[in-house]
């Protein structure tokens, strides 16, 4: 049996228009003029120890999610110099689920032609049975005035199974995935060329939100020396929504405990398209069920 996965990871990107060191400066120096531009999400933040702007500052935030809630923060240096802000939670309703620690860090990056504000880079770990890997994603990044068509999300699981078993799972015998993840993958088909090659082409049939789906995707690329491969979707139900979608699974090994990352990348094809959180929650349950299949 699996043991729980207690530390997670969570990273997205904003797509703003407007100027990057307000945003910046919004976060840092500038948090209790938050609840003037989103009240609907903030309702107020209070000084309570420290100077606005300063590392070590502490901070009360009350905010809506789902319910008005509350949290107390202290504003911390992490690649301070690179336009980063990082708050740690250090009380609040947040910490009734992350018993540990909860970190979100805001960082702007100015593009040429896009300034994206990359929202909520959240180091949490959680209390068994309580928590949910997506639970609290996203309010920070409500609180940008306008989000991009496109994005990225990406998160991280721990598992104790065999990183190499894993990588050679979904690079030569994703068909196998069926049997390991009946509740999710249905079937794995290939539709052109060999398992485990670059431009072969897979069909999956898989469920997702209760409702059979599927997808035909191409491999892009796969890298033996850091385990990671590529699928993009180019068929199936996702294109409904958003107008391309990229899935990249790579695992690290780390001794006895080996780290999955998957990477999200997206366009939506249009602005009432809600960013894919429900299919972190599927990568996720299909990252646990392969681990405990590999464990027994």
């Amino acid at each position: 049996m699996a043991s729980p996965i207690l530390a997670g990871k969570l990273e997205a990107e904003i797509k703003i228009k407007s100027d990057p060191d307000e945003f910046f400066h919004s976060f840092g120096d500038k948090p209790h003029h938050i609840s003037d531009m989103s009240p609907s999400l903030v309702q107020g933040v209070e000084l309570h120890d420290g100077d606005w702007g300063s590392v070590g500052a502490m901070q009360v935030w009350k905010y809506t999610h789902g319910k008005n809630l509350d949290l107390i923060s202290s504003l911390f240096p992490l690649m301070r110099k690179s336009s980063w802000h990082s708050f740690k939670v250090i009380e609040g309703d947040v910490m009734e689920l992350y018993s540990k620690t909860f970190i979100a860090t805001v960082h702007v990056v100015v593009r040429p032609g896009a300034r994206y504000p990359r929202k909520e880079v959240k180091k949490f770990k959680t209390i068994p049975g309580k928590a949910h890997e997506s639970e609290g994603f996203g309010l920070f990044g409500k609180i940008s005035e306008e989000m991009s068509l496109t994005g990225k999300q990406v998160f991280q699981i721990e598992i104790k199974s065999s990183g190499d078993v894993f990588h050679e799972l979904f690079k030569n015998k994703p068909h196998e995935m069926s049997s390991i993840s009946p509740d999710i993958v249905h079937g794995c088909e290939l539709h052109h060329g060999d398992w485990g090659t670059v431009g072969s082409i897979i069909f999956w049939t898989y469920t997702h939100d209760g409702q059979k789906k599927v997808a035909k995707e191409i491999i892009e690329s796969i890298d033996k020396e850091k385990k990671s491969v590529t699928f993009k979707v180019i068929k199936g139900d996702l294109l409904k929504l958003y107008k391309s979608f990229t899935f990249i699974v790579q695992v690290e090994n780390h001794g006895q405990n080996n780290l999955v990352t998957w990477t999200l990348q997206y366009e939506k094809l249009n602005q009432s398209v809600p960013d894919p959180t429900t299919i972190v929650d599927l990568a996720t349950k299909l990252t646990k069920d392969i681990e405990t299949h590999h464990l027994k």
